[in-house]
């Protein structure tokens, strides 16, 4: 159900229907774990449509957090996994 509301958001983030977008990834972010990969793309999206927005500052936060979730699920540069 989380993989159709991630593929419900992009579709409407791609119909300029930000608002609606961001509350079903909402909806999504919340059926996954927090350390989940999944959860890392629910995030960077949300990051996307944040940019789509013009915020900048929420963009570069869910960016990060979805980052943060990848390096500890698949290693960095720096910590390979």
């Amino acid at each position: 159900m989380g993989v159709t509301l991630s593929r419900l958001a992009s579709v409407q983030r791609n119909m300029d229907k930000l608002d609606e977008s961001i509350a079903t990834l909402d909806e999504a972010q919340n059926m996954f774990g927090y350390n989940d990969l999944y959860t890392a793309v629910i995030l960077s999206k949300l990051s996307v449509v944040y940019r789509y927005k013009g915020d900048s500052t929420r963009s570069l936060h869910f960016a990060e957090k979805a980052s943060e979730i990848t390096d500890k699920q698949r290693g960095s540069k720096e910590h390979p996994g």
